[in-house]
């Protein structure tokens, strides 16, 4: 079995961008909790995902994605990632508050 990880783009003006991957083996929106940032968020492109920002960027868009729903699936991987690695990802990535500015800077925000 592996799991299908549900993510979503909400910009300020609440209009919504939705993305899936697969990883391989088992996990549960649980295990990925802790690692979020402020409860909620993370930051796709850090684990080599993608981002959903439309482009251009304009003032109601921010770096901030959530996930929304985890689920057990027999769908092949979509990413080449075990579900322990990426658990430790979302750990290193927390400790380093995401990399926030250097997104920022990275996406052209300011």
């Amino acid at each position: 079995m592996n799991s299908k990880i549900y993510y979503m783009y909400r910009d300020t003006s609440n209009y919504k961008f939705y993305h899936e991957v697969v990883v391989q083996g088992q996990l549960t929106i649980k295990d990925l909790e802790p690692y979020f940032y402020d409860h909620d968020y993370f930051i796709p492109s850090q684990l080599g995902w993608p981002d959903l920002q439309p482009e251009p960027l304009t003032f109601d868009d921010h770096i901030w994605h959530q996930i929304y729903e985890v689920e057990s699936t027999t769908e092949n991987a979509t990413i080449d990632i075990s579900s322990e690695i990426l658990i430790q990802k979302f750990r290193e990535l927390s400790l380093k508050n995401w990399n926030e500015y250097e997104v920022i800077i990275e996406k052209g925000f300011y």
